[in-house]
């Protein structure tokens, strides 16, 4: 897709991946990348007066997860800042966006029928969590289209304040306790505050310091709904 882009592919465009041999997460991380779950990517061409590039997240997650939902009605996805979602507190999918010129590239990984072994993180699967065995990647990947062409134009017609509001909604409540990895060996605890205007989040720390993130990773501690 990064060739693509360069080479001045219109937005619209997905790829689909049976599997990847070299599959990458955020932060340089490996993703594993086993045949029968979903690796996909879109591209997205921005213009002037778009909202952050980096909001784009929010689109993305709240297309899978609207994707995903009709699935797991008995437990239901919670979106994870930035990029993750997760069932039962495991992890069933992440996202990662590459930026070229004027072109963003999302990066969609989906565990669908394995969940891979990742020593420290608990992970999960669509198949592991109940959903009937016929619904596949191929499926899932026209679904996906559909809703994220419905929430990317939302994106780019309504105040990125509704995306925020509405990624809230279906993501870790205000007042979960959580843990921020945010590089460089700093850590914060605190109380998740919701999201600042333009998607970073904002932790009241165990000191009682207000802190806004702009990226790092979130492990949460305590769910507020436990």
């Amino acid at each position: 897709m990064l060739e693509r882009a360069k080479s001045g592919a219109g937005e619209g465009l997905w790829i689909r991946a049976e599997r990847q041999s070299a599959g990458r997460g955020r932060l340089g991380r490996d993703w594993e990348s086993p045949s029968g779950n979903l690796f996909a990517s879109t591209l997205v061409r921005l213009r002037g007066d778009d909202p952050p590039a980096s909001t784009l997240a929010f689109v993305a997650a709240l297309a899978v997860h609207e994707s995903i939902a009709p699935y797991l009605t008995q437990k239901p996805p919670q979106l994870k800042w930035p990029n993750d979602i997760l069932v039962n507190g495991k992890k069933l999918c992440g996202m990662l966006l590459e930026r070229c010129g004027d072109a963003v590239i999302i990066g969609i990984g989906l565990n669908i029928a394995t969940a891979p072994d990742i020593p420290g993180r608990e992970v999960t699967c669509l198949h592991d969590e109940g959903v009937p065995t016929s619904l596949d990647a191929a499926i899932l990947m026209e679904d996906l289209a559909v809703s994220f062409e419905k929430q990317y134009a939302e994106w780019r017609s309504r105040p990125v304040l509704n995306l925020l509001d509405k990624w809230q909604g279906k993501a870790h409540k205000t007042g979960t306790e959580i843990k921020v990895s945010c590089g460089a060996g700093k850590h914060l605890t605190g109380i998740f505050m919701g999201l600042d205007k333009d998607g970073s989040l904002k932790i009241r720390t165990d000191g009682g310091a207000a802190e806004v993130v702009h990226a790092g990773d979130v492990e949460i501690v305590r769910n507020i709904e436990e």
